[in-house]
């Protein structure tokens, strides 16, 4: 809360680049703490070092008490990559849960943008069909074909799911290539771009 706010791919963000902090457990909701531990260790340093050992070494508990949360470090991510994409539905003050196509894009491009990281291991998490990521993922999926129906009210319900995954496997796309330092473009424009080129027909 108060951080000052960074300019992340145009995106004002607060949690992205991020250094790795030692987030102390004191009594209360361990398996929530854990959860955003894991969330802001990978968030700053991405999945690749993360153990049980270490969450537990960071939370200041024992490892067996974090099994008794989670039964793996996979286990862990799995519910961090589903709680990102939960956040896809929730929408902002602005929508208030009533997204256009537009919107819906928009958030989803400039949150994989503002956290790379986390990004990349909703990925991984959701090509290895982890339950939890694979069950948000088709949550995600349901919820953008209705908003894409509404949109579009001439389509069937097989054509807005069609349309849906067009836009998504554009937004990949362009976001990978993004990543790669393929789009010439200034940092400030890339969000913008990938939404607009993802929704076109």
């Amino acid at each position: 809360m108060g951080r000052p706010a960074k300019q992340v791919n145009g995106v004002t963000n607060t949690d992205s680049n991020t250094k790795a902090v030692s987030t102390k457990y004191h009594h209360g909701d361990l398996h929530a703490a854990a959860l955003n531990s894991a969330k802001v260790a990978i968030a700053a340093n991405g999945r690749g070092a993360l153990t049980m050992r270490s969450m537990a070494t960071s939370l200041g508990v024992t490892h067996a008490a974090l099994y008794r949360h989670y039964e793996s470090i996979d286990a862990l991510v799995d519910e961090v990559a589903a709680q990102w994409l939960g956040q896809l539905l929730v929408g902002d003050s602005t929508t208030q849960g009533n997204d256009t196509a537009t919107q819906l894009v928009n958030r989803y491009v400039h949150e994989a943008l503002a956290e790379p990281h986390l990004y990349r291991c909703v990925i991984e998490s959701a090509a290895q069909r982890t339950p939890l990521a694979t069950k948000a993922l088709t949550e995600v999926r349901d919820h953008a074909a209705k908003v894409f129906a509404a949109d579009w009210p001439q389509d069937s319900t097989r054509v807005s799911v069609l349309r849906v995954m067009q836009t998504w496997g554009t937004m990949h796309g362009l976001l990978d290539l993004h990543r790669l330092g393929m789009i010439d473009l200034p940092t400030h424009q890339i969000g913008n771009y990938i939404t607009r080129t993802s929704l076109e027909r």
